[in-house]
Protein backbone atom coordinates (compact mmCIF):
# COMPACT_ATOMS: atom_id res chain seq x y z
CA UNK A 1 0.00 0.00 0.00
CA UNK A 2 1.11 3.56 -0.66
CA UNK A 3 2.06 5.56 2.46
CA UNK A 4 -0.57 7.90 3.83
CA UNK A 5 -0.62 11.13 1.85
CA UNK A 6 1.28 9.61 -1.09
CA UNK A 7 0.00 10.27 -4.60
CA UNK A 8 -1.56 7.05 -5.92
CA UNK A 9 0.08 5.55 -9.03
CA UNK A 10 -1.46 6.82 -12.23
CA UNK A 11 -0.96 6.15 -15.92
CA UNK A 12 -2.28 7.41 -19.21
CA UNK A 13 -3.07 4.93 -21.98
CA UNK A 14 -3.47 6.44 -25.43
CA UNK A 15 -5.14 4.11 -27.89
CA UNK A 16 -5.93 4.26 -31.57
CA UNK A 17 -9.41 3.13 -32.61
CA UNK A 18 -9.61 1.34 -35.99
CA UNK A 19 -7.54 -1.80 -36.11
CA UNK A 20 -6.51 -1.36 -32.47
CA UNK A 21 -9.23 -0.79 -29.85
CA UNK A 22 -12.05 -1.79 -32.22
CA UNK A 23 -12.49 -5.25 -33.66
CA UNK A 24 -12.61 -6.18 -37.31
CA UNK A 25 -16.31 -5.32 -37.29
CA UNK A 26 -15.57 -1.78 -36.11
CA UNK A 27 -17.15 -2.47 -32.72
CA UNK A 28 -15.95 -2.80 -29.14
CA UNK A 29 -15.87 -6.37 -27.88
CA UNK A 30 -17.50 -7.31 -24.58
CA UNK A 31 -14.09 -7.83 -22.97
CA UNK A 32 -12.83 -4.44 -24.15
CA UNK A 33 -15.99 -2.75 -22.88
CA UNK A 34 -15.45 -4.34 -19.45
CA UNK A 35 -11.79 -3.34 -19.40
CA UNK A 36 -12.69 0.27 -20.22
CA UNK A 37 -15.27 0.28 -17.42
CA UNK A 38 -12.68 -1.05 -14.96
CA UNK A 39 -10.20 1.60 -16.09
CA UNK A 40 -12.76 4.33 -15.51
CA UNK A 41 -12.81 3.37 -11.81
CA UNK A 42 -9.07 2.90 -11.43
CA UNK A 43 -5.66 4.48 -11.92
CA UNK A 44 -5.46 4.14 -15.71
CA UNK A 45 -6.84 7.05 -17.73
CA UNK A 46 -7.73 6.08 -21.29
CA UNK A 47 -7.62 8.61 -24.08
CA UNK A 48 -8.73 7.90 -27.63
CA UNK A 49 -6.30 9.15 -30.27
CA UNK A 50 -7.72 8.60 -33.74
CA UNK A 51 -7.42 9.71 -37.32
CA UNK A 52 -11.18 9.94 -37.55
CA UNK A 53 -13.08 13.22 -37.33
CA UNK A 54 -15.26 13.77 -34.24
CA UNK A 55 -18.57 12.99 -35.94
CA UNK A 56 -17.96 9.22 -35.80
CA UNK A 57 -17.02 8.87 -32.14
CA UNK A 58 -20.46 8.64 -30.58
CA UNK A 59 -21.46 5.57 -32.60
CA UNK A 60 -18.05 3.88 -32.36
CA UNK A 61 -17.83 4.28 -28.58
CA UNK A 62 -21.49 3.68 -27.78
CA UNK A 63 -21.83 2.01 -24.39
CA UNK A 64 -18.16 2.47 -23.48
CA UNK A 65 -17.02 4.23 -20.33
CA UNK A 66 -14.51 6.53 -21.97
CA UNK A 67 -14.75 10.14 -20.90
CA UNK A 68 -12.77 13.32 -20.97
CA UNK A 69 -11.17 14.40 -24.19
CA UNK A 70 -10.46 12.61 -27.44
CA UNK A 71 -7.72 13.55 -29.89
CA UNK A 72 -9.17 13.35 -33.38
CA UNK A 73 -8.00 13.82 -36.96
CA UNK A 74 -4.46 12.73 -36.03
CA UNK A 75 -4.28 15.35 -33.30
CA UNK A 76 -5.70 18.31 -35.20
CA UNK A 77 -8.94 18.37 -33.19
CA UNK A 78 -9.52 17.92 -29.45
CA UNK A 79 -13.12 17.18 -28.48
CA UNK A 80 -15.13 16.68 -25.32
CA UNK A 81 -16.40 13.10 -25.58
CA UNK A 82 -19.54 13.89 -23.59
CA UNK A 83 -20.74 16.59 -25.98
CA UNK A 84 -18.45 16.24 -29.04
CA UNK A 85 -17.81 19.96 -28.72
CA UNK A 86 -14.53 21.05 -30.28
CA UNK A 87 -12.24 22.23 -27.47
CA UNK A 88 -9.21 22.96 -29.59
CA UNK A 89 -8.46 22.89 -33.30
CA UNK A 90 -5.42 23.33 -35.49
CA UNK A 91 -6.40 24.65 -38.89
CA UNK A 92 -4.61 24.23 -42.20
CA UNK A 93 -3.94 27.36 -44.26
CA UNK A 94 -6.55 27.69 -47.04
CA UNK A 95 -3.69 28.00 -49.52
CA UNK A 96 -2.55 24.47 -48.63
CA UNK A 97 -6.04 23.10 -49.20
CA UNK A 98 -6.21 24.85 -52.56
CA UNK A 99 -2.88 23.27 -53.54
CA UNK A 100 -4.34 19.86 -52.72
CA UNK A 101 -7.48 20.61 -54.75
CA UNK A 102 -5.36 21.76 -57.70
CA UNK A 103 -3.46 18.47 -57.49
CA UNK A 104 -6.73 16.53 -57.55
CA UNK A 105 -8.11 18.56 -60.45
CA UNK A 106 -4.97 17.95 -62.51
CA UNK A 107 -5.09 14.17 -62.06
CA UNK A 108 -5.64 11.98 -65.08
CA UNK A 109 -8.73 10.40 -63.50
CA UNK A 110 -11.24 11.50 -60.83
CA UNK A 111 -9.52 11.79 -57.46
CA UNK A 112 -11.66 11.30 -54.36
CA UNK A 113 -11.13 14.09 -51.84
CA UNK A 114 -12.63 14.63 -48.39
CA UNK A 115 -12.19 17.95 -46.63
CA UNK A 116 -12.98 18.19 -42.90
CA UNK A 117 -13.84 21.64 -41.55
CA UNK A 118 -14.97 23.28 -38.33
CA UNK A 119 -16.31 26.73 -37.49
CA UNK A 120 -17.30 26.72 -33.81
CA UNK A 121 -17.37 24.25 -30.91
CA UNK A 122 -20.62 22.74 -32.18
CA UNK A 123 -20.14 23.19 -35.94
CA UNK A 124 -18.16 20.76 -38.07
CA UNK A 125 -18.72 19.27 -41.48
CA UNK A 126 -17.15 17.03 -44.12
CA UNK A 127 -17.19 17.83 -47.83
CA UNK A 128 -16.63 14.97 -50.29
CA UNK A 129 -16.09 15.07 -54.01
CA UNK A 130 -14.16 13.77 -56.99
CA UNK A 131 -11.97 16.83 -57.40
CA UNK A 132 -12.46 19.21 -60.28
CA UNK A 133 -13.82 22.72 -60.55
CA UNK A 134 -17.24 22.07 -59.02
CA UNK A 135 -15.82 20.55 -55.86
CA UNK A 136 -13.14 23.24 -55.63
CA UNK A 137 -15.88 25.89 -55.80
CA UNK A 138 -17.80 24.13 -53.03
CA UNK A 139 -14.76 24.08 -50.75
CA UNK A 140 -13.87 27.69 -51.55
CA UNK A 141 -17.42 28.74 -50.64
CA UNK A 142 -17.06 27.03 -47.25
CA UNK A 143 -13.70 28.69 -46.66
CA UNK A 144 -15.22 32.04 -47.55
CA UNK A 145 -18.00 31.43 -45.03
CA UNK A 146 -15.54 31.06 -42.17
CA UNK A 147 -15.09 27.29 -42.12
CA UNK A 148 -11.55 26.22 -41.20
CA UNK A 149 -10.00 23.07 -42.69
CA UNK A 150 -8.24 20.70 -40.32
CA UNK A 151 -7.82 17.51 -42.36
CA UNK A 152 -7.96 16.41 -45.98
CA UNK A 153 -8.07 12.84 -47.32
CA UNK A 154 -6.95 12.20 -50.88
CA UNK A 155 -7.17 8.88 -52.71
CA UNK A 156 -4.96 8.04 -55.65
CA UNK A 157 -6.90 8.04 -58.94
CA UNK A 158 -5.14 4.77 -59.81
CA UNK A 159 -6.42 1.84 -57.76
CA UNK A 160 -3.17 -0.05 -58.42
CA UNK A 161 -0.94 2.64 -56.91
CA UNK A 162 1.39 1.40 -54.19
CA UNK A 163 0.31 3.07 -50.91
CA UNK A 164 3.88 3.81 -49.81
CA UNK A 165 4.75 5.31 -53.19
CA UNK A 166 1.68 7.53 -53.15
CA UNK A 167 2.47 8.67 -49.62
CA UNK A 168 6.00 9.62 -50.67
CA UNK A 169 4.65 11.42 -53.75
CA UNK A 170 2.21 13.52 -51.72
CA UNK A 171 4.81 14.28 -49.07
CA UNK A 172 7.10 15.60 -51.81
CA UNK A 173 4.22 17.50 -53.40
CA UNK A 174 3.31 19.37 -50.21
CA UNK A 175 6.71 19.59 -48.57
CA UNK A 176 6.68 21.44 -45.26
CA UNK A 177 3.21 22.90 -45.85
CA UNK A 178 1.42 19.99 -44.15
CA UNK A 179 1.77 16.73 -42.24
CA UNK A 180 1.08 13.81 -44.59
CA UNK A 181 0.51 10.28 -43.31
CA UNK A 182 -1.65 7.21 -43.95
CA UNK A 183 -3.66 4.69 -41.95
CA UNK A 184 -5.62 2.56 -44.42
CA UNK A 185 -3.86 -0.76 -45.06
CA UNK A 186 -3.75 -1.71 -48.72
CA UNK A 187 -5.22 1.58 -49.95
CA UNK A 188 -3.38 4.49 -51.58
CA UNK A 189 -5.09 7.11 -49.43
CA UNK A 190 -3.20 9.87 -47.66
CA UNK A 191 -4.28 11.90 -44.65
CA UNK A 192 -3.16 15.52 -44.69
CA UNK A 193 -3.21 17.77 -41.64
CA UNK A 194 -1.64 20.97 -40.34
CA UNK A 195 2.13 21.18 -40.47
CA UNK A 196 3.73 20.14 -37.19
CA UNK A 197 0.58 18.49 -35.83
CA UNK A 198 0.30 14.74 -35.33
CA UNK A 199 -0.78 12.21 -32.75
CA UNK A 200 2.50 12.63 -30.90
CA UNK A 201 2.28 16.41 -30.48
CA UNK A 202 -1.34 16.12 -29.36
CA UNK A 203 -0.59 13.39 -26.82
CA UNK A 204 2.37 15.31 -25.45
CA UNK A 205 0.19 18.39 -24.91
CA UNK A 206 -2.57 16.39 -23.22
CA UNK A 207 -0.16 14.60 -20.87
CA UNK A 208 1.41 17.92 -19.91
CA UNK A 209 -2.02 19.38 -19.16
CA UNK A 210 -2.80 16.33 -16.98
CA UNK A 211 0.53 16.56 -15.17
CA UNK A 212 1.40 13.01 -16.23
CA UNK A 213 5.10 12.47 -17.00
CA UNK A 214 6.14 10.86 -20.26
CA UNK A 215 7.37 7.81 -18.38
CA UNK A 216 3.79 7.10 -17.25
CA UNK A 217 2.30 7.41 -20.73
CA UNK A 218 1.54 4.21 -22.64
CA UNK A 219 0.44 4.21 -26.29
CA UNK A 220 -0.89 1.50 -28.57
CA UNK A 221 -1.57 1.57 -32.31
CA UNK A 222 -1.39 -0.29 -35.58
CA UNK A 223 -0.62 2.04 -38.50
CA UNK A 224 2.06 4.56 -39.54
CA UNK A 225 -0.06 7.54 -38.47
CA UNK A 226 0.29 6.16 -34.91
CA UNK A 227 4.09 6.26 -34.97
CA UNK A 228 4.51 9.83 -33.65
CA UNK A 229 2.62 9.00 -30.44
CA UNK A 230 4.26 5.59 -30.14
CA UNK A 231 7.70 7.17 -30.44
CA UNK A 232 6.88 9.82 -27.84
CA UNK A 233 5.19 7.63 -25.23
CA UNK A 234 7.15 6.23 -22.31
CA UNK A 235 6.17 2.73 -23.44
CA UNK A 236 4.78 1.75 -26.83
CA UNK A 237 2.73 -1.22 -27.97
CA UNK A 238 1.40 -2.60 -31.25
CA UNK A 239 -1.38 -5.09 -31.81
CA UNK A 240 -0.30 -8.20 -33.73
CA UNK A 241 -2.18 -7.10 -36.84
CA UNK A 242 -0.21 -3.84 -37.05
CA UNK A 243 1.71 -2.54 -40.04
CA UNK A 244 5.24 -4.06 -40.24
CA UNK A 245 6.83 -0.64 -39.69
CA UNK A 246 4.87 -0.22 -36.46
CA UNK A 247 5.68 -3.71 -35.23
CA UNK A 248 9.36 -3.02 -35.81
CA UNK A 249 9.44 0.16 -33.72
CA UNK A 250 7.42 -0.53 -30.57
CA UNK A 251 8.55 -1.82 -27.19
CA UNK A 252 6.00 -4.63 -26.93
CA UNK A 253 3.62 -6.61 -29.12
CA UNK A 254 0.06 -7.39 -28.02
CA UNK A 255 -2.52 -9.85 -29.32
CA UNK A 256 -4.41 -8.69 -32.41
CA UNK A 257 -7.37 -6.33 -32.19
CA UNK A 258 -9.62 -9.32 -32.87
CA UNK A 259 -8.11 -11.02 -29.79
CA UNK A 260 -8.67 -8.07 -27.43
CA UNK A 261 -5.05 -6.93 -27.32
CA UNK A 262 -5.85 -3.52 -25.81
CA UNK A 263 -8.18 -5.07 -23.24
CA UNK A 264 -5.35 -7.38 -22.16
CA UNK A 265 -3.04 -4.37 -21.78
CA UNK A 266 -5.64 -2.43 -19.79
CA UNK A 267 -6.21 -5.35 -17.44
CA UNK A 268 -2.48 -5.74 -16.89
CA UNK A 269 -1.89 -2.04 -16.21
CA UNK A 270 -4.84 -1.94 -13.82
CA UNK A 271 -3.45 -4.88 -11.81
CA UNK A 272 0.09 -3.46 -11.73
CA UNK A 273 -0.94 0.01 -10.58
CA UNK A 274 -3.53 -1.24 -8.09
CA UNK A 275 -0.93 -3.54 -6.52
CA UNK A 276 1.54 -0.65 -6.24
CA UNK A 277 -1.10 1.62 -4.74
Amino acid sequence: MAPSGAVPPRALLATDLDGTLLGADGQLSARTTRALAEAAEGPVEVVVVTGRPPMFLRSLLAGARVGGEALCANGAIVVDLATLDVLQAHAMPPATVRTILDHAAAASAPTQVRVMLWRSPKESQRLMGAGGSAFTAQVNAALGAGWLPYKVLVASPDADTDPAAYLAHMQAELGAAATVTHSMPGHAVVEIGPDGVDKGTALRALAAARGIPRSDVHAVGDMPNDLPMLRWAGRSYAVANAHPQVLAEVDQHLPANTDDGVAELLESLHLQLTARG
